[in-house]
């Protein structure tokens, strides 16, 4: 049992209603580029049960991750996932597991990340190995950056066997240096392999069984992140061309690094001139429990409505509820706006001392874990409430754990010392208003206010560049943030249009003004010839992810703007925005709110299709049955092991005549993320190159390699170089012959061809026609039955 990536939510995978199941094996693969990581997460589980189960997985992540993967391994087979629209693709997974088919649908849940995975029709003994990658903007610290780790955990958790990490770090460019990296745990590092490839590379390899694990973990150590530094901080990248992208070609990701001291000093500066109320998420809690009958509800419900009507502009804002349980009035916190507050004092006016005791901990425990944070504002939590808390010593320990997330303060009702209430102040360094003369409630309000921003970190920030209509849209929005929070790091995506083609470079300078007048202005510069690379191709992912989530959000939030928090130049209604981003979501395979992870297995019929088959045909035929089996033929010829691939697979290659284009699924987690971008362009119709056919077909599960077609493509290959060229290199003339293969075999031995089987087809048959004119030879039909035919004589 792990909990995931440092969030509150342990991995959990059970069916039914609650029968749980526990990782029987875990292997981690990470690699860490300048200020990004990407995990890849293995686990392994088994259905010990006596009948076929669905099972479902979930966990929850941080606004700092987005998904990238996911993949279902059983036995030999692996179920590729693809993001579709969220209602297509349940209705999809329903299909499939009525039709028998094994399935795995994967979404989020709630509002808050929760993410899930169900996964249909896994047979009785069976093992699966749920597989997925997401991608992580480093919190930078300090001199460090800090890679987010899946393993807190406790020596009375640990229930799997095995656990095996690889990893890679590398720095931004090469002409960098990875000067430090190590994970928090001493004792780990002992136990690791590190090896410094170059001055820019390190490898990590560590296996670790369970007793090694406990012994690590008994003194109540966790094992939460890897710390990396490097000679020098590249605060800039810039994302690969994207040419098909409806929102902008190309993505800046800019790191705000602020000077540590600069903001340390602003914070305990106090304003000279009159407090002014910043921006801020305010959490108001009333009080509910019994005690408060009859005056006492009154005056913390006109209190509240006050607190309500001071707030300022720009702001968002929630109620909550408590007593022996809780009630929250929006699922998320709702933008300041008339609107909404009308809606928030018709309920306010209704309230009742109803709800019991006076418990206090679950309602903190949900604005800390259940509330999106929002980039550049504070959490300020106001408590109204005439008694001690029953349950002080949780609410205290939730507290501890959040401090640096927050400032509470409380508005006490009655002649009570309120030392409880008193000591949760203290820790976030909070204010207290004591209400003695129920008259003076609203001067005390007032004061409450002005003393909670008191020493408040206020900032003010803008973005300049020298090329503003090279700029489409900036998430967040310079403009709208008004807090630092030094234990994050700021990041700003700039979507850029082609006219940066034309300008080449783009200059941004970013002002912030701090509290007390005091300005720092930080200068990036962004050039496109030197900073453009397919390696940062993730960023562009990354950045539609955190703009499609902030739409998300704001819709959530009841904003009267959905592109409140966005600077967006785009100027399209809010309608087409978001059904551009819904199409960008599908298109750049993003797992949001809009979408869904959505994979079945290919099912051949049992039976022999209409008509009769000789032996070889039948062989053919049934070896694409037995995926198993085929996979084990195929296992024989393996002589190279390289690092885990995804779903724990290594990566080998067939020492044939084609083994220069054939491979098993990716090596590591940047071959995996080519397949996943080449998954994409294969469904726009953009691939032909038959290797890579192959390999999507297999990932997608819609069919498995065959000894025949392997052995049938070597014997191909022996003829390629006879026929006249028609491209410029014998590589891309067998490219062209083994396509024509894989075609004709997918035709031949395949009854029911997918939707991108068809353009794979279409560009086969125009490359026949050449070869037949060029080459004076028979209909290469005609030469793939004889080829066919040669095959199985050899075989024979």
């Amino acid at each position: 049992m792990l909990e995931c990536f440092n969030s509150k939510v342990q991995f959990y995978c059970h069916y039914g209603h609650s029968q749980r199941i526990y990782e029987t094996d875990i292997q981690y693969n990470f690699q860490v580029k300048g200020s990004i990581a990407q995990h890849q997460l293995q686990l392994k589980y088994l259905n010990n049960t006596q009948t076929i189960q669905n099972f479902t997985f979930s966990f929850d992540l941080s606004e700092d991750f987005c998904f990238d993967n996911l993949s279902i391994k059983i036995d030999e087979k692996i179920i590729n996932c693809l993001v579709k629209e969220k209602e297509e693709a349940k209705e999809e997974y329903k299909n499939a597991l009525r039709q028998g088919k094994t399935a795995a649908l994967g979404s989020f849940q709630g509002q808050r990340g929760n993410f899930q995975v169900q996964v249909g029709n896994i047979e009785n003994d069976q093992e699966f190995l749920i597989c997925f990658n997401c991608i992580e903007q480093l919190t930078f610290q300090g001199e460090y950056y800090k890679m987010t780790l899946p393993f807190r955990s406790s020596e009375n958790q640990i229930l799997f066997e095995n656990l095996k990490i690889i990893g890679d770090i590398y720095a931004q460019t090469e002409q960098d240096c990875i000067v430090l990296n190590e994970f928090n745990i001493y004792q780990f590092n002992k136990l690791v392999k590190f090896t410094q490839v170059t001055a820019y590379h390190t490898e990590i390899l560590a296996q670790f069984s369970k007793d090694t694990l406990k012994s690590i973990f008994q003194n109540g150590l966790n094992l939460e992140f890897l710390k990396i530094k490097y000679d020098k901080q590249n605060v800039t990248l810039l994302s690969s061309y994207q040419n098909d992208s409806e929102i902008s070609p190309y993505c800046v990701l800019l790191n705000f690094v602020p000077n540590i001291a600069q903001v340390k000093k602003q914070l305990f500066r106090q304003a000279q001139n009159e407090i002014e109320l910043m921006k801020a998420e305010f959490l108001l809690l009333i009080d509910r429990s019994g005690s408060m009958v009859g005056s006492n509800i009154e005056t913390a419900k006109q209190a509240l409505i006050f607190f309500l009507k001071s707030l300022p502009e720009g702001s968002i804002y929630n109620i909550i509820s408590f007593g022996t349980n809780y009630t929250v009035m929006y699922p998320q916190s709702v933008q300041v706006n008339d609107q909404n507050l009308q809606d928030s004092i018709d309920k306010i006016e209704k309230f009742q001392a109803n709800m019991g005791g006076t418990n206090i901990s679950q309602a903190l425990k949900y604005l800390m874990y259940n509330l999106q944070d929002q980039y550049g504002l504070r959490k300020k939590i106001y408590i109204i409430t005439d008694g001690e808390f029953q349950d002080y010593q949780p609410a205290l320990e939730i507290v501890k754990k959040n401090k640096f997330k927050c400032d509470i303060n409380a508005l006490c009702i009655g002649s009570y010392e309120f030392l409880y209430a008193t000591q949760i102040l203290n820790e976030t360094g909070g204010n207290f208003q004591k209400v003695t003369d129920t008259s003076q409630i609203i001067s005390q309000v007032i004061q409450l206010l002005k003393d909670s921003f008191e020493n408040f970190n206020g900032v003010q920030m803008s973005l300049i560049s020298d090329h503003d209509d090279s700029i489409n849209c900036i998430v967040p929005d310079p403009q709208q943030i008004c807090y630092i929070d030094t234990s994050k790091t700021l990041r700003f995506y700039i979507f850029l249009n082609r006219k940066l083609e034309e300008v080449q470079q783009i200059k941004f300078k970013l002002i912030t003004t701090y509290q007390g007048s005091q300005k720092t202005e930080d200068e990036y510069i962004v050039d496109i010839k030197d900073q453009i690379s397919n390696e940062f191709a993730h960023i562009h992912k990354m950045g539609l992810y955190q703009l499609i989530r902030q739409v998300i959000i704001n819709q959530q939030r009841k904003c009267e703007n959905v592109f409140d928090d966005i600077s967006n130049a785009m100027k399209p209604s809010q309608d087409k925005m978001i059904e551009l981003l819904k199409n960008e979501a599908i298109r750049y395979q993003i797992l949001c709110e809009y979408t869904a992870f959505i994979g079945s297995e290919y099912q051949l019929q049992e039976e022999v299709i209409e008509g009769k088959r000789d032996d070889i045909e039948y062989l053919i035929y049934q070896s694409n049955l037995n995926i198993s089996k085929a996979s084990k033929c195929l296992s024989i010829a393996r002589n190279t092991h390289q690092k885990a691939s995804c779903c724990g697979g290594g990566s080998y290659s067939y020492q044939n005549k084609s083994s220069n284009y054939i491979s098993q699924t990716p090596s590591n987690i940047l071959l995996q993320n080519k397949t996943n971008e080449d998954t994409t362009r294969y469904n726009n119709g953009q691939i032909d190159n038959y290797s890579k056919v192959i390999q999507l077909q297999k990932a997608s599960g819609l069919w498995q390699y065959s000894e025949n077609l392997i052995g049938l493509l070597d014997l191909s290959a022996d003829q390629v170089n006879q026929l006249n060229p028609i491209k410029d290199t014998i590589q891309q003339n067998q490219d062209i012959w083994m396509t024509i293969v894989v075609t004709y075999w997918l035709q031949k031995f395949h009854q029911k061809l997918s939707n991108q089987h068809q353009y794979i087809l279409l560009k086969a048959y125009k490359q026949i026609d050449r070869f037949k004119k060029q080459n004076d030879i028979e209909e290469p039909v005609i030469q793939l039955e004889k080829l066919f035919e040669n095959y199985q004589l050899l075989k024979s």
